[in-house]
């Protein structure tokens, strides 16, 4: 290639950086959509980056694309590019552990903890080294992530409050924000339900003041939760209309199946388990798609919920409600969600 494909592949840069920034907002559907017309150039600039020892400038394409690949179900192609850029040589070491980062929660989305533990570890330890302060957070809470699924909340806590520590020197919020999220998803699993509401609201502002809307969504998924199992079902359902309004809007398949998810345990305390059934194997067909796993907080209210409706409804009863809902499309669904 020559000087007119590297202004190109560096222009590629500022594209992705632009529509990631775009991801977090109420036009979120426009920016994915802007991103897939132009897939094929961001991949051939990446190619070029690489083939040029631009590694660092590479880094910085893969970091871009991190949000788009999770949200458009595409980890798989994430994880194989943040791959082929740590595993260059001529990475910094600011972009080596940022892309570490990236990497590891790529792999966690999708369960594989082993490959997420020895990311953010090495990007723990690089951080630490550079005083990259939020960056440490943020891969502190990584590894808190996992404790929590392996059901040490004790070790999730403990990274957690060091993320805090380190956090509170930091200039940007989104290391804090993440590690208080892990907090509140600790608390709510050990039936601490005041300190995770506390600590959800908490999150929740933080996100509003940064603009992150996809984020806040997802809060209002989280603070549901906890209201429902405080017995607050209007109030649930309500912060559960909030979250599915924006994600409707921005059209955001990764996270909408985790509302479904919560949406089914209200139903199924409300005593509707044919819907509660239906939502969950709409949520279940969503999440294979994507090749993804349930989050540690979200997979024991799956299993709850669906041993409920199950014992409910028997076992064909149970298996007509899944089939039928695993056959609707997410749209369908969602409008009904509203409160009437």
């Amino acid at each position: 290639m020559g000087i007119v494909e590297g202004v190109e592949a560096l222009a590629q840069i500022e594209v992705a950086e632009q529509a990631s920034a775009g991801l977090d907002g109420v036009d979120a559907h426009v920016w994915r959509a802007r991103i897939d017309d132009a897939y094929a150039h961001l991949e051939a600039a990446a190619d070029w980056l690489l083939a040029n020892h631009r590694a660092d400038d590479a880094e910085r394409l893969a970091v871009a694309l991190e949000r788009y690949w999770v949200s458009a179900g595409r980890i798989d192609e994430g994880r194989v590019m943040f791959a082929r850029v740590v595993g260059t040589g001529g990475l910094s070491d600011p972009s080596r552990a940022r892309a570490l980062f990236s990497l590891g929660m790529l792999a966690f989305w999708q369960g594989d903890d082993t490959a997420a533990r020895a990311a953010f570890d090495e990007s723990v330890q690089l951080a630490r080294q550079l005083t990259a302060t939020n960056l440490e957070a943020l891969a502190l809470t990584g590894l808190a992530r996992i404790s929590l699924r392996n059901g040490d909340f004790a070790e999730a806590r403990s990274l957690c409050q060091s993320a805090l520590d380190v956090a509170a020197s930091a200039t940007e919020t989104r290391g804090r924000s993440s590690a208080i999220h892990v907090l509140s998803v600790a608390a709510q699993m050990t039936g601490d339900l005041e300190r995770a509401r506390d600590l959800m609201q908490q999150r929740l502002e933080l996100e509003r003041e940064a603009g992150s809307l996809r984020l806040v969504a997802a809060e209002c998924t989280n603070l549901s939760a906890v209201e429902r199992q405080l017995g607050n079902i209007a109030d649930a359902r309500d912060l559960l209309q909030q979250a599915l309004d924006i994600q409707t809007q921005q059209e955001d398949v990764w996270s909408i199946p985790y509302s479904f998810n919560q949406l089914a345990a209200i139903e199924a305390q409300s005593g509707d388990m044919a819907r509660a059934a239906a939502l969950l194997g709409l949520a279940e067909r969503m999440v294979e798609e994507q090749g993804a796993g349930w989050p540690p907080d979200e997979a024991p209210v799956f299993e709850r919920t669906r041993r409920m409706s199950a014992d409910a409804l028997g076992e064909d009863g149970f298996a007509r409600a899944w089939t039928a809902g695993a056959a609707m499309s997410w749209q369908e669904v969602a409008a009904p969600a509203h409160p009437g």
